[in-house]
């Protein structure tokens, strides 16, 4: 897990945002953000808050990150790496969460990006730039629609045929009535278009196995697309669940292994005349 807990015997009363900032080498803005997310509290669960003057046994949550991960493919121009479900694409904050790009300027240096993401939840292939101007070329790419992306997903119940999914999804950061939600997106007339092309490949006794093509690239479009037709991806958290059961996840995430059936599989793109074609070399079932 990224975050384990570690117990603490204070002797003598000390601010918390100073023992934290203290145990962790932190700033004290990165000490205060820790407290403020509930990752420090008294061994008997009571809440620590950052004007408080603590002592005894206290429970600190503290990340500590995962080995580096190895791509599977290294050209002199980009590299392509599998990033496992339940780990961030980008950072958010030295101290908050681990990431891939981790990784990748462990590996490359700080020249090295990924070019496009993964939910925090998927699994799958992901492209990384090793200089920046590979980084222009391959973001041009998918700006322009010019690769072709498939996934694997495993959904609850049973699709009987292909289908277009062809729904308007409104991007999170366009909707501000949700406040603790407001990481999902939503199907809405005034969003963006958004397509997804479905081909059933298999059946199982209460779950289908989708080949998914998404034509377009909005926020967990995949994901929403699918719950919006009454077909919710397997481990599926945020969407096709009631609000209480996404608020529940969101504030536990990093401590659960919740496992979202839905991988991306396969790349396909040209690069200086030349075509390229990547499948993520981890098995799906």
């Amino acid at each position: 897990m990224p975050f384990i807990k570690k117990d603490f015997y204070i002797t003598s009363p000390t601010k918390a945002f100073q023992f934290v900032q203290n145990t962790l080498k932190c700033t004290n803005k990165e000490a205060q953000k820790i407290i403020d997310k509930k990752r420090i509290y008294y061994k008997n669960q009571n809440p620590i808050h950052k004007s408080d003057l603590i002592s005894g046994e206290v429970i600190l949550e503290i990340f500590e990150p995962k080995a580096t991960l190895e791509p599977f493919f290294i050209h002199q121009d980009f590299a392509l790496y599998h990033k496992p479900s339940n780990l961030l694409t980008h950072p958010k904050g030295r101290f908050s969460h681990p990431s891939l790009c981790d990784s990748i300027k462990d590996t490359f240096g700080k020249d090295a990006n990924p070019i496009h993401r993964l939910d925090y939840e998927t699994n799958g292939i992901i492209l990384v730039s090793r200089n920046k101007q590979s980084e222009v070329i391959l973001k041009k790419l998918f700006e322009t629609n010019q690769v072709k992306k498939k996934y694997l997903a495993l959904i609850n119940g049973i699709l009987l045929k292909n289908q277009i999914i062809d729904l308007p999804i409104l991007n999170p950061n366009s909707i501000t009535k949700q406040e603790d939600l407001g990481i999902r997106s939503q199907i809405h007339p005034m969003g963006k278009r958004a397509i997804t092309k479905i081909k059933v490949l298999k059946h199982f006794e209460n779950s289908t196995l989708l080949e998914v093509t998404p034509i377009t690239g909005r926020t967990h479009q995949i994901r929403l697309h699918l719950a919006s037709i009454g077909y919710p991806i397997v481990g599926e958290p945020l969407y096709g669940v009631d609000n209480d059961s996404a608020r529940e996840y969101l504030n536990q995430k990093l401590f659960t292994q919740n496992i979202l059936k839905l991988q991306a599989k396969s790349l396909e793109f040209y690069y200086k005349n030349t075509k390229y074609f990547f499948s993520t070399p981890f098995d799906f079932l």
